[in-house]
């Protein structure tokens, strides 16, 4: 206070303080770039981030550190620390929105321009087909791109909303039909040559390169070029589809007059006649063979003969004649055929099959027109369906023949005999043979199975086959008995499956070879001992 009075407290409120030469308790408000707490604290110089800044009275908020101070408001950046906010110095098309760090600022945003500088943005007041992109800086805008709609003003721009045959090409404020030659898939597609193919064409709105057909009475080339008028002359006209200026031939059943006229129906033609294919008028033409015709607008229609039958030309019925003798006739629209029979095969009258019909069992035919004959073969032949030789076949195995005009039947063989090829006898003409078993009947012989020390002998009906007899060795499958080969002192029993045989039991002597066991009869004092080879015998 100055004079005699003593230094007292600063009583100033928050954003206020007292400096050094203050005379005042209430102080003086915080400057800019520093925060002051009131009451005798100093002030302190602020440490903002960069975007942030210190205003003058400055003493902090509620929820965020007093030091970082306060956002920085638009129009001007904030350097940070204890730095006063600053002029923008943005380039036209951006601006300085709050919070900013430096001159440079932001790009105005969408539907905006700015000035530039200090400039806030500004609502676009551009024309349909226009937008403001972001960093405008002019009102006016910028053309719509391709696969976008605008509608002028701060709209800004949307995806193209287009339906299939519909783009939105540069500049649009809504869709627009996809013009010929063309075509358009919708939404943000753009508009594309057409790729149709001879006789297809986009049209207006077409949605899809392919293209349609070209209508009746028009050409279409394809790709890009639109429908052209037909020039077909009399008997011709263009379908749809059509990608020739000289069209087609006229359908059937109808007259062309030519150029673009569509083709007409005959009303004039006569039972057995109809209008072919190309005609220019409608008197027609003879109904061909294999057809029927009734007439005036009838197409010609096939036969529906039975087999065995067939419609000759100019026909006006549906039923036809018969086949002759040595043709075939399928039936339906076919015509009658020569017959060309193989051997084996002939053609009657009313034949269905050119090479004629098997030969029965028990016949033969020599083919052509021939007619099949009775059977004469001997005993042990036969003839089979389809044969051409008068003498037959031979018998197959498993069966019997009795000859003539008799089929081969199933042969009745007992068990360990069977009918051979050529057999004449049901009950079999051949014994199974040894290493072979037999069941009988009409089975054929079957290779034996037996097990070592085991054979199939002649006659056999069973594959495991019978023991090998004694003075004998039996190597099993289709092997005979062999004769024993066993040294003296040894022998071939039964079911012996080696040449070397065994050891002669007690009491017997054996002398080898094929010959069996042969009980010792040896004086007193005297014995036969396992394998022994002579009657002898060994001192007791």
């Amino acid at each position: 206070k100055g004079g005699g009075a003593d230094k007292e407290p600063c009583t100033c409120d928050e954003g206020y303080y007292c400096h050094t030469s203050a005379a005042h308790p209430l102080g003086v408000v915080c400057p800019p770039g520093h925060f002051c707490r009131g009451g005798s604290h100093k002030r302190a110089r602020c440490t903002c981030p960069p975007g942030n800044h210190c205003p003058a009275a400055w003493n902090g908020t509620e929820d965020a550190n007093a030091m970082d101070g306060e956002q920085c408001p638009s129009a001007v950046f904030c350097a940070g620390n204890d730095a006063e906010p600053q002029a923008c110095t943005a380039a036209p098309g951006n601006y300085c929105s709050r919070g900013s760090s430096n001159g440079v600022g932001a790009a105005c945003p969408l539907g905006h321009w700015c000035a530039g500088h200090t400039a806030l943005p500004e609502v676009c007041t551009c024309l349909p087909g226009y937008y403001c992109a972001p960093q405008s800086a002019k009102t006016h805008g910028i053309k719509c791109p391709q696969g976008s709609v605008c509608l002028g003003g701060s709209s800004g721009l949307t995806p193209c909303p287009a339906l299939p045959g519909w783009s939105c090409a540069a500049e649009s404020s809504e869709p627009r039909v996809c013009p010929p030659g063309t075509f358009c898939t919708g939404d943000a597609a753009p508009k594309l040559p057409c790729e149709a193919s001879k006789g297809y064409y986009c049209a207006e709105e077409t949605d899809h390169m392919a293209g349609s057909a070209c209508p009746i009475g028009f050409f279409c080339k394809g790709g890009v070029a639109d429908k052209a008028p037909c020039q077909a002359l009399a008997g011709r006209y263009c379908p749809v589809g059509g990608g020739s200026a000289m069209g087609v031939e006229c359908i059937t059943g109808f007259f062309c007059e030519g150029k673009q006229a569509a083709p007409q129906e005959c009303v004039e033609t006569e039972s057995g006649r109809y209008c072919r294919q190309g005609s220019s008028n409608m008197v027609g033409s003879a109904c061909t063979q294999g057809f029927y015709c009734k007439g005036a607008t009838a197409d010609k229609a096939p036969c529906l003969c039975e087999p065995g039958f067939y419609c000759p030309q100019a026909s006006d019925s549906i039923n036809g004649t018969v086949c002759p003798k040595g043709h075939a006739c399928t039936g339906g629209s076919e015509d009658a055929v020569p017959c060309d029979c193989p051997p084996g095969k002939f053609c009657p009258e009313s034949s269905t099959q050119l090479f004629g019909q098997t030969c029965n069992g028990g016949a033969y035919c020599t083919g052509a027109e021939a007619a099949n004959e009775t059977c004469v073969c001997n005993p042990g032949f036969y003839c089979p369906n389809g044969l051409s030789d008068p003498a037959g076949l031979k018998c197959p195995g498993g069966f019997f023949c009795a000859g003539g005009d008799a089929p081969k039947e199933p042969c009745s063989a007992p068990p360990g005999r069977f009918c051979g090829e050529g057999s004449l006898d049901v009950d079999g003409d051949s014994d199974c043979s040894v290493g072979w078993y037999c069941v009988g009947f009409f089975f054929m012989p079957q290779s034996c199975q037996a097990l070592p020390g085991y054979v199939c002998p002649e006659k056999s009906s069973d594959g495991a086959g019978v023991p090998c007899p004694a003075g004998f060795y039996c190597e099993g499958l289709e092997a005979d008995k062999k004769p024993c080969t066993a040294a003296p002192g040894y022998h071939c029993p039964a079911a012996s499956a080696a040449t070397e045989g065994v050891v002669c039991p007690v009491g017997f002597y054996c002398q080898g070879a094929e010959t069996a066991p042969v009980q010792c009869t040896c004086e007193g004092g005297w014995y036969c001992a396992s394998g022994s080879s002579s009657e002898v015998g060994t001192k007791c």
